[in-house]
C-alpha cells in the first residue's frame, strides 16, 4: 500500500510511501519479500522547477530461497546540491 504526498503550487510530488501487506515472491520460491518492508523517498526544490531526493528510507525484511533472511534499514539524506555549468546554460537554452 502507499501514500503520495504533492505540492499545492507546483503540483510536484514530495513525498511518497510504500509499505507491503501482503508477502511478495520474486522468481517463483526464490526470493519473498515480507510485509512490515517499508520505503520513504522524499524530494525538495533546489532550483526553479529542479526538484531533487532529499532523504530515502528503507526497512527491508525478506528471505532468499526459505533459508536466507534479510532484515536491514538503510537511510540517507542529500543536500547541497549544486549545479553544473553545462546543465544550467542546457536549462536556460530551453525556456
Amino acid at each position: 500500500k502507499g501514500r503520495l504526498w504533492i505540492d499545492k503550487a507546483s503540483y510536484q510530488w514530495v513525498k511518497v510511501h510504500a509499505e507491503v501487506v501482503k508477502p511478495v515472491s520474486f522468481y517463483g520460491f526464490l526470493a519473498k519479500v515480507a510485509p512490515g518492508t517499508e520505503f520513504d523517498l522524499e524530494q525538495t526544490p533546489v532550483a526553479a522547477g529542479i526538484w531533487m531526493p532529499k532523504a530515502f528510507k528503507m526497512a527491508v525484511r525478506a528471505s532468499a530461497l526459505g533459508f536466507f533472511s534479510e532484515n536491514s534499514n538503510e537511510n540517507d539524506s542529500f543536500h547541497d546540491y549544486q549545479p553544473m555549468p553545462q546543465a544550467l546554460a542546457l536549462l536556460q537554452s530551453s525556456k
